[in-house]
């Protein structure tokens, strides 16, 4: 999910929120349809950093064991 989609999916359910008890019900099921896959992203979060952390080091330490350079200018 790009930082934009996350951002228009928080407007949306502060859009939501914000008619309080003047929502239908299928804003109130959009609403909770949105806090839970909101909920969810953020759960799932640490464990994707996690991994994206480690295949970097992996990568790394295959760069430097073949040498090749870690400069960002050298990526094309």
């Amino acid at each position: 999910m790009t930082f934009d989609q996350l951002m228009t999916r928080d407007q949306r359910i502060d859009e939501l929120d914000r008619l309080g008890r003047s929502r239908t019900r299928a804003q109130d099921h959009e609403l909770g349809a949105l806090v839970s896959a909101r909920d969810q992203y953020w759960r799932r979060l640490p464990r994707a950093l996690e991994a994206a952390r480690a295949k970097a080091a992996q990568l790394e330490n295959y760069a430097r064991q073949h040498r090749l350079s870690l400069d960002e200018g050298t990526i094309a």
